[in-house]
């Protein structure tokens, strides 16, 4: 049978609309990197103990599209 190729791109947006856009674009077997989820990590660091960890997730893509978040 055929191998099933895995692909990543860089779309380095940070609104989840757009990354779900372009993702709804490409169809399936393929990735973007979650850029607002590194942004969630940045600014964590930049507020570090002011900065509530429960809140890491919101509005990243790992939240909405687990499957297709790197």
């Amino acid at each position: 049978g055929k191998d099933k190729l895995f692909c990543v791109g860089e779309f380095w947006k940070d609104s989840l609309d757009s990354l779900n856009a372009y993702l709804d674009r490409l169809g399936q077997q393929f990735s973007v990197f979650d850029t607002p989820l590194h942004y969630n990590f940045k600014k964590a660091s930049d507020w570090g103990e002011n900065y509530d960890l429960r809140k890491i997730w919101d509005g990243s893509l790992v939240s909405n599209r687990p499957v297709d978040a790197v």
